[in-house]
């Protein structure tokens, strides 16, 4: 939480604690969650995750791209 009204120059970490303290002073709402919401995309970035989804994207582009084309000709089929 910024102590210069959201200036990233002045930084101020709390704990849950301080956070519960705050909320009942009322100085932060009730609602205020504990542990923020992260968007799934945002984790992805934060933990190389869209790296991976992009590679396996490719990885699958490529295989289907390589793929026999047409059906697989078996002995029955010739008999």
């Amino acid at each position: 939480m910024s102590a210069d009204e959201c200036n990233p120059d002045g930084y101020l970490p709390l704990t849950r604690a301080d956070i519960a303290g705050l909320k009942s002073r009322g100085v932060l709402p009730a609602e205020l969650p504990e542990t923020p919401a992260i968007p799934l995309v945002e984790r992805l970035k934060g933990s190389w995750g869209l790296p991976f989804v992009i590679l396996f994207a490719l990885a699958a582009k490529a295989l289907l791209k390589y793929r026999p084309r047409g059906a697989l000709k078996t002995k029955d089929a010739q008999a």
